[in-house]
């Protein structure tokens, strides 16, 4: 069975941090999230997989290549025009006539994927959707099951708490048959929880859910990135963090390097080549990608901060996302839900704070007072 993984998103819900790469290409611990998604299919026994790609397919292409150095055998389907989710997959595997497990390129996942595979194929099911018990099942696909396992309901996203008549939402992994995706016409925009769950239900198909245990995170928002974080630093998800953990909640990779009089709070994240310099305050709550410099006396807690970037003397950042390669200026101060999208400059002594967004490229000079913005140019 190949496994076919929906990274093709643009990760809108996410600008301006995921402006300059897919979705499925966003940091996660100085690494693509895409990357943690293709390693827990390895360790299901999945070696075969296929990448259905839109939105700037080359960075994943370059960056995975034919993935035989994780022990993969990666093939990609390029759509010229959004097909949709049940689409794209459609288009990725006309071709193939086996079944498939499908999953999403932009979520954190760890649990076994084998019962729910021998359930499928003793259940005779021609879908089988992955569930899961969340405490607050709006925002989620939510299922309905009969004794058997047997969808008998579902609703996408229910409008209003009345709507909701189940706590078990869609993971957004399936299995599916050959004769299932025969049902999902080609070249035309169709989605699995809109078109193809209905229509199953409404022929009266076999289409089952099966309950999974474990942790899984739907990256769709800043406050769950941030979260998806958190959780990984509590040793929650299976997610193994990179690098080398020097202390309690302290990771570093190599090369790091903390001048004398740097203090250090977990939990904490550093990538490869961080420099602190003397009196810079790195944590809690912060992972601050590669090659980034804090540069003296400038503080950074409960922030994710890309590749590259460049922290002014005397500056803070609590609670900002960055994307890669800013420049924040001496004695700048970015606080909560402050986001930069990549190669931005904030100039000396701006203060942003309480939901700033700032696009690509873009200078705020000197002195800038934010709150409450949005600037895309």
């Amino acid at each position: 069975m190949i496994a076919v993984v929906m990274a093709g998103g643009l990760g809108t819900r996410l600008h301006p941090l995921s402006c300059l790469l897919p979705k499925p290409m966003l940091s996660f611990f100085d690494r693509p999230l895409l990357s943690y998604i293709l390693q827990k299919l390895l360790e299901n026994g999945f070696r075969r997989v296929l990448l259905t790609l839109h939105y700037r397919p080359e960075a994943i292409m370059h960056y995975f290549g034919d993935g035989a150095e994780r022990g993969l055998q990666i093939a990609y389907s390029l759509e010229r025009e959004p097909l949709g989710t049940a689409g794209s997959v459609r288009h990725a595997v006309r071709e193939l006539g086996e079944a498939v497990v499908v999953l999403s390129g932009d979520v954190l996942f760890n649990f076994n994927l084998a019962p729910a595979l021998s359930f499928h194929c003793q259940r005779g099911a021609l879908v089988t959707m992955l569930l899961l018990h969340h405490h607050d099942p709006r925002g989620f696909g939510i299922a309905a099951l009969d004794h058997d396992g047997r969808v008998t309901r579902y609703c996408e996203k229910p409008a209003t708490p009345h709507d909701v008549f189940s706590n078990l939402i869609n993971t957004g992994t399936y299995f599916l048959e050959p004769e299932a995706l025969d049902l999902i016409p080609p070249q035309a925009f169709f989605d699995f929880s809109r078109d193809l769950f209905p229509l199953l239900l409404k022929r009266g198909m076999p289409f089952y859910g099966y309950v999974v245990q474990g942790y899984w995170s739907d990256l769709g928002t800043l406050e769950v990135y941030r979260q998806a974080h958190d959780a990984a630093f509590e040793g929650k998800g299976g997610i193994l963090i990179p690098g080398e953990q020097k202390g309690p909640q302290i990771w570093m990779e190599e090369g790091v390097n903390i001048a004398t009089g740097a203090r250090l709070h977990p939990p904490l994240f550093l990538g490869a080549r961080v420099c602190l310099e003397k009196g810079a305050v790195a944590g809690p709550g912060a992972v601050i990608g590669a090659d980034t410099v804090i540069r003296r006396g400038s503080r950074v807690m409960n922030s994710i901060l890309g590749k590259g970037n460049h922290v002014g003397v005397g500056a803070l950042l609590d609670g900002a996302f960055l994307a890669g390669n800013n420049v924040i200026g001496e004695h700048c101060c970015l606080r909560e839900m402050v986001v930069l999208g990549g190669n931005c400059r904030v100039a000396e002594r701006s203060t942003l704070q309480h939901d700033v967004k700032i696009w690509p490229h873009l200078y705020l000079p000197p002195r800038t007072r934010l709150e409450h913005a949005t600037i895309t140019q």
